[in-house]
């Protein structure tokens, strides 16, 4: 039985040390994990578009691997300036190298792999028409007293269409600036400066036209000279301004009276009209029945008459005391009501009423 096992347990044993063998060789053959590469590699583009003035490394290659301190300044190191615009230039390794290396880089912590020269392509940008109108929009605004969203700016002919100018996009500046110190309404002139990196490449003249809507007075019918402004001649409609006329708005009309003729349909200005004078107003009429009233100390003394003048309050007019039948003078008080006034005996009956003294007063209401 013994002798019967020991062919296998022989086989056994042999593919146990073929085994064990196999993996032996198969560990040796597995590579060992590569170290972290110590130095900063720099691998050169075919082809590099530069935005700036200067070229830098990282403009023209990738740059990996190293401390991070020493991978940022090789990367940040000035190479070449870049071509004008349109144009293309070619940097190649050695250059790279040779830049590398002059600003004190030990050659033993860099390395510079991948295509052997690199050409250069300025980066330009087209500025669109709507972000230069955008920037002319926002100084007429800022410059204009009234709320926003009662203006409107629109472009006038001719349209200006892109600016090509030579850098990236975030590097762009616009500032708008106006010629004219006036308020910016109708035909406005913006130039727009367009910068990169501070350094201005253009000036795009806009024009625009701008125009405020307000609420303003109309005439709906023929109004004559010193006719008060109503509602029964004038309504105020919202209209497009495109000057600095002084339109007569809601907020001004109230009490106003036309200064001149003002024809239908059209819209009043503050110089068509003016502040409407207090009309005083005629409190007594001719043979009107009126009281006279006579006050001195505790004593009051009334009396009917009949008024032989119109008067307005604080005019003297002529009476009649109605039971004596004589003429008197009297100031006007307030309707039906006046205040006897007594004459100077020198003075005519026939005289002029600012001949008059009164003798008593009582307080004007």
């Amino acid at each position: 039985m013994v002798r019967s096992l020991l062919p296998c347990l022989c086989a056994f044993g042999l593919a146990a040390l073929v085994a064990v063998a196999g993996a032996g060789e198969r560990a040796r053959s597995v590579p060992a994990e590569p170290a972290a590469d110590p130095a900063v590699v720099v691998r050169l583009d075919p082809v590099a578009s530069v935005g700036s003035r200067e070229v830098r490394v990282r403009d023209v290659a990738t740059v990996q691997g190293g401390p991070a301190e020493l991978r940022e300044r090789i990367a940040a190191l000035d190479l070449d300036d870049a071509p004008p615009p349109g144009g293309t230039s070619e940097l190649t390794r050695e250059q790279v190298v040779f830049r590398i290396r002059l600003a004190g880089v030990d050659p033993s912590v860099f390395r510079v792999e991948g295509t052997a020269s690199t050409r250069l392509v300025r980066e330009t940008y087209e500025v669109p028409e709507a972000d230069m109108l955008a920037a002319a929009r926002r100084l007429v605004l800022a410059r204009l007293p009234w709320d926003p969203a009662d203006i409107t700016v629109q472009p006038a002919p001719p349209a200006r269409g892109p600016v090509r100018v030579s850098g990236r996009k975030d590097d762009v500046h616009l500032d708008a600036t106006l010629r004219s110190d006036r308020l910016p309404l109708g035909k406005v002139r913006v130039d727009v400066a367009v910068s990169v990196e501070n350094r201005k490449q253009a000036e795009v003249p806009l024009m625009l036209d701008v125009r405020v809507h307000q609420g303003v007075a109309v005439a709906t019918r023929r109004i004559e000279r010193g006719q008060k402004l109503t509602d029964a001649n004038v309504r105020f409609e919202r209209r497009a301004l495109d000057g600095t006329t002084d339109y007569l708005t809601t907020d001004r009309a109230e009490g106003q009276q036309a200064k001149r003729t003002i024809l239908p349909g059209q819209i009043i200005t503050a110089a068509d009209s003016e502040r409407a004078v207090a009309v005083n107003p005629v409190l007594i009429k001719q043979r009107d029945v009126v009281q006279i009233v006579f006050e001195q100390g505790a004593l009051r003394v009334t009396a009917k008459g009949e008024a032989l003048q119109n008067g307005r309050r604080g005019e003297v007019i002529r009476l009649r005391n109605v039971d004596s039948r004589a003429d008197v003078w009297g100031r006007v008080l307030e309707n039906s009501l006046v205040e006897l006034v007594l004459l100077d005996a020198a003075t005519p009956a026939q005289a002029a009423p600012s001949a008059a003294r009164p003798m008593w007063s009582s307080p004007t209401p």
